[in-house]
Parts: structure tokens; sequence; C-alpha cells
């Protein structure tokens, strides 16, 4: 495959198209000979693509096999497993131990004349989360991981220094105002998705109180009506039209007020009182009780 089939899009005439492996180089490997901080994916916040402020330190005795890879400041650490997750960081400061990382991350140092923040941002960006994912690099199911060759054979669009250095700094301006959109957004999209249920079930309770419709003061109190709904429910037993329950109604007294329990098996009617009706239905095994 020649190189103009893998670039995804255009650049500027300025900007080259560069291997991955030409713009950084691996400091190797080592095995612990004494105490060290141990950097593992777990120490990367990839909400933030921060490191963990809290050092882990290890023995020498007590290293993981994957205790391999030498990093320092300014090394870019990026996870090659399951790389879609962006378990990745810049390390930014220094430790009391000599650092070594896991095995599971690619330590990228940049060659001069590239810049690691750069680099850095382009690793995140969909572009190259496109190549790290292709089934063609990163092999495995539940945990795809692209390995050192793929990753270093990656094409990177490269500006000269002082546009990689204005990029940057034109990213460090708009990112905090993307990442209060996506918090706003991620809000937003919680409370459209919640609020069908919640119009229910505030409608309901609105019609459950009375308070869809003003209410009149020369309306009979809720316990005569009640007492109505009793009456009308013993006349149609006496006339054979309905069956008595089991369960017989009872009276309990709820926020200062007597309320009448009524068990009903699919029955429904209205009741004329003064100058509304009163629908009254089942709903989750309890009658309520709306007035129109």
């Amino acid at each position: 495959m020649c190189i103009a089939d893998e670039v995804p899009f255009e650049i500027p005439e300025s900007w080259e198209w560069v291997r991955l492996s030409k713009i950084v180089y691996n400091r190797g490997q080592m095995t612990p000979a004494k105490d060290f901080c141990y950097i593992d994916i777990g120490s990367i916040d990839n909400k933030n693509q921060k490191l963990s402020i809290e050092e882990n330190i290890v023995t020498a005795d007590k290293a993981p096999s994957r205790a391999r890879k030498i990093v320092t400041i300014g090394d870019i650490l990026y996870s090659t497993v399951r790389p879609y997750l962006h378990n990745m960081c810049i390390i930014d400061r220094s430790f009391s131990h000599t650092p070594i990382a896991s095995t599971g991350f690619a330590v990228l140092t940049c060659h001069s004349g590239f810049l690691n923040e750069f680099l850095f941002y382009y690793l995140m960006s969909p572009n190259f989360d496109t190549y790290a994912n292709n089934t063609d690099n990163a092999k495995g199911v539940a945990y795809p991981a692209i390995n050192d060759n793929k990753l270093y054979q990656a094409l990177i669009p490269v500006p000269p220094k002082a546009e990689q250095e204005r990029i940057v700094k034109k990213l460090k301006d708009v990112l905090p105002y993307v990442v209060t959109y996506g918090v706003k957004y991620s809000e937003a999209k919680s409370l459209n998705n919640g609020f069908t249920n919640k119009l229910k079930k505030s409608i309901l309770q609105e019609a459950v109180q009375g308070k869809l419709v003003s209410q009149e003061p020369t309306d009979e109190p809720a316990s005569v009506l009640l007492e109505h709904i009793h009456a009308e429910k013993e006349r149609l037993i006496q006339e054979g039209k309905i069956k008595r329950d089991k369960h017989e109604s009872v009276i309990f007294r709820r926020d200062n007020s007597h309320y009448r329990k009524l068990y009903l098996k699919k029955i429904y009617f209205s009741i004329k009182s003064t100058n509304f009706w009163y629908l009254y239905f089942k709903f989750l095994n309890q009658i309520y009780l709306i007035r129109f």
C-alpha cells in the first residue's frame, strides 16, 4: 500500500506525513533492581489523561513481570491495550524513586523538532483512533491491543514546529470549553431521556392532588364523596351487578385526612358531585380519584 492510500485527509503543503517511528524513540527496558515507582493502567485518569499524583512504590522483589519500561519527564505513555479508552498521559513531574512503566504502554520520546504535546493531542484524535482500533491493527476480542510494530508504522501529519506550538496553544485555550460543553450536553441528554417518565408521574401526582383544575370551596369533602362511592358499590352488589370482594373497604388516616381504601377489580365508574365529575381508577393496585 502506498503512503497516499493511507492518508485519511489532505494536509497543507507545509505539512508532511511522517511515520511515528521517525518522530519518537523508545528509552528501552530494565529489570528493577531496587525500589521503584510503578506506573500501570490504574495510574492513569483516562477521563482527563492525567497521571495520578499518588506514587505506587514497589520493591524489586515484588516487581510485576510487566514492570520493565523506562520513562522520564516529557515522555508520552500510550496504552496499547484497548486504545479507544485513551489511557494515556504525558509524564509531567519527577518521582521519589525511578519510574518504570508497564509493558502495556508504548513509551514515546520525541526527537528534536517534534513537540510532544502536539503528538499527544493527535494520538487522541478520531483519525488516530480509527487507525489504532482498526481490526487489522488491534488484535483480540475482549482486550484488543495494537502491537508496537503496527503502532510505529502509523502516519502522523506534522507541521513545522512553530505551527505545532500554535496549534497546541489554541487547543489549550478551547479544550476547557469543550469539556464544559461535554458535561452540559451529558446532563441535558440525561434530562431528556427521563423527561417523559417524569412528566407522566408529575401529571398523575397533580391529578391525584386535584391540582389539574381549579378547586371549588363549595365542593363536598373527599370523605363524603368516598361514602357515595362506597354506597354506589353496595347498590351494585345488592342488584347483583358485581360481586362482593374478599377484601372489604377500610378507612385509614393520612396527612390529617381520612381516606377509604377501595379494593376493586376492573370496576370503573364515575359519580357526580356538585359541579364536577369524579373518576376513580386502578393503578398499581391502588385507587386514585381525579376530578374533572
